[in-house]
């Protein structure tokens, strides 16, 4: 039985999140195993002992009568934790890799709290370089419930002998159906009197054209693929630090920017006619209280550029130029506008741009869906993390891919390794292994470059 009296609503842009239902976030934490085993039953005894460390882990999704408002999360004391768990062997050769596929293929169960988490034990391999075989602890969550950066604060808390629960989040009854319904009218006259000024902004706001998409930009066929490619921390800050001002993700995404120009020319036959772009999400301050609180802009990746400092130089300048963009006055009068979107018009809205191709209004860069990829870099500062009383010696991260943009990349890091995770659709891609080769192959370049200015 939920208790609609400590309800908590939705923002309209983490309601956005809710279409499509396969939007999920994959946060791993790798293990360092003593071999003891492990069932659903002990996994399900740790993990109540950690349910305070989000309210998501106990809270089911309510929506209002006629989706008329925005749908809560409600808190439901009665949640079966075990029959969110699984315990599964990942030693057979790509096990784990497909296993994870399997979760950023498949949709998080709405009926239910957000969440489920897969213990895969026995892992070798993925590239990863572990001298002993490790367990994957994997929690998937929606992305409704949270981005990235929030999933990795969550796992912050609960990865250690004494866990730390979440702070309080206040919450209030929704309203009832005749509320709901008698809102209806208001609400349209918001959303129709917020579409001029959305339009104006994002007038303001558009810096380039939008880009043309390439095969990462049409229908998800499947089959999905992740992978991943570690690199050292130290030797990405010291390549950061050639360049006045540049960030350690402005030298990640010089990688990418190469290693995804070169794909590209493989496979289509020649270079890519316009510039590649990758839609980045920022911080953005005015959002900290919603569930996903950055807001996506576009970076151009001049992989064109085949001098590696000079592209770090023009990567560095283009994501200058897009947090400009998200922190100027017409970006955060473009998002508070965004709150007074009615929830099913926006939804509806959403849908018809994700089948024809077109950017709708309201939601971040207007640029983002036609960027040929996406790069997301989600720090933490997880310090002394352990699974049941196993250290945590690596942090891994993938999303969702669907429609539009089929190519995506998060970048996690964890004590001096820094990890590229890399969610593909093979149709679009071909050959997973080639382009992770790329991307180390173009990491060394980039690094041998660095070394060489300094010398």
């Amino acid at each position: 039985m939920t208790d609609i009296h400590d309800a908590v609503p939705l923002s309209v842009r983490d309601t956005v999140a809710l279409t499509p239902a396969v939007t999920s976030v994959i946060h791993c934490d790798v293990v360092a195993t003593t071999g003891e085993s492990l069932d659903v039953s002990r996994v399900a005894a740790w993990m109540r002992e950690r349910l305070d460390c989000w309210p998501m882990f106990t809270r089911t999704l309510r929506h209002s009568w006629g989706h008329a408002g925005l749908p809560h999360w409600v808190t439901d004391p009665s949640v079966d934790v075990a029959a969110h768990i699984r315990v599964v062997d990942g030693g057979e050769p790509a096990g784990a890799e497909r296993i994870v596929a399997e979760l950023v293929s498949s949709p998080v169960d709405l009926s239910r709290p957000p969440w489920d988490l897969t213990v895969i034990t026995g892992v070798t391999g993925m590239g990863l370089d572990y001298s002993e075989p490790v367990t994957l602890v994997v929690l998937r969550t929606h992305h409704a419930a949270g981005d990235g950066t929030k999933i990795a604060a969550v796992m912050r808390r609960a990865m250690r002998d004494e866990p730390v629960p979440a702070p309080a989040v206040p919450g209030h009854r929704p309203p009832g159906n005749l509320r709901s319904a008698l809102s209806i009218p208001a609400a349209l006259v918001r959303h129709l009197a917020a579409l001029p000024g959305l339009s104006r902004h994002a007038a303001n706001l558009k810096s380039v054209e939008l880009p043309r998409g390439t095969r990462f930009n049409h229908a998800l066929r499947g089959p999905i693929h992740i992978g991943s490619v570690p690199l050292s921390l130290r030797e990405v800050r010291a390549v950061r630090d050639v360049v006045p001002g540049a960030t350690v993700n402005d030298a990640v995404t010089a990688i990418i920017g190469r290693a995804l120009f070169e794909t590209l020319t493989e496979l289509d036959g020649g270079e890519p006619a316009v510039p590649l772009y990758a839609a980045s999400p920022f911080q953005a301050d005015d959002l900290t209280a919603d569930a996903n609180s950055f807001s996506e802009e576009i970076v151009e990746l001049h992989g064109d550029e085949s001098d590696p400092i000079e592209r770090l130089r023009r990567v560095h300048a283009s994501t200058a130029a897009a947090k400009a963009r998200v922190r100027s006055e017409d970006a955060i009068a473009f998002r508070a506008l965004q709150t007074r979107l009615a929830p099913t018009v926006l939804g509806l809205s959403r849908k018809r741009a994700q089948r024809s191709g077109v950017a709708e209004a309201g939601v971040d860069s207007p640029a983002a869906s036609t960027a040929a990829t996406l790069i997301s870099n989600v720090r933490s500062d997880l310090v002394d993390a352990t699974f049941l009383g196993d250290p945590v010696i690596d942090q891994l991260m993938w999303l969702n891919i669907g429609d539009r943009m089929t190519l995506q990349h998060v970048v996690t890091s964890l004590g001096d390794r820094l990890t590229i995770n890399v969610t593909a659709d093979l149709s679009a891609l071909r050959d997973l292994d080639d382009y992770l080769g790329k991307l180390r192959h173009h990491a060394a370049v980039l690094t041998d470059a660095c070394v060489n200015t300094i010398h």
